[in-house]
């Protein structure tokens, strides 16, 4: 699979139409192996139909170009509050309290993250392990959803 950046866009989307219609027809092991060849990393053997999607996508992308840097990040500052609030994390600058084996504990909520013991943490789930000594996930330990254990 080449895309060349040197022929008109008529050729150049004829050419990536070609090439998306030749994925459905490779193996799980081609695909991989098509993936390692466009990424120079190791696929992640999901499934056939998620990584001929991914490779589709580098395809594509390197036709036409990927996503403008200020596409990118509000992409990911709306993945990050969707993120929070499917946690129902309280809002900014409030504090989760947690009482375990006869400590209190208070973690304030930031605006990327969270302070507990006068440091940053970007988890719940790292704040929940340094007070258990275990690995827990931190909104169920913090009872923000599921059950602790």
């Amino acid at each position: 699979m080449n895309i060349s950046s040197e022929t008109n866009s008529d050729d150049t989307d004829n050419n990536v139409k070609h090439l998306l219609a030749e994925l459905e027809q490779l193996s799980i092991d081609e695909l991989a192996s098509q993936w390692q060849t466009l990424t120079g990393r190791p696929a992640h053997r999901q499934n056939k139909r998620a990584l001929n999607k991914q490779i589709a996508y580098v395809v594509q992308e390197a036709a036409w170009g990927g996503l403008a840097s200020d596409t990118i990040s509000r992409l990911e500052a709306v993945y990050y509050q969707s993120s929070r609030d499917s946690l129902a994390l309280p809002t900014m600058g409030s504090s989760i309290i947690r009482e375990w084996r006869g400590r209190t504990y208070r973690i304030t909520v930031l605006p990327q993250g969270f302070e507990y013991g006068g440091r940053f943490y970007t988890s719940l789930s790292a704040i929940a392990r340094e007070i258990t000594g275990t690995r827990i996930s931190g909104p169920a330990f913090f009872h923000l959803k599921g059950n602790a254990r």
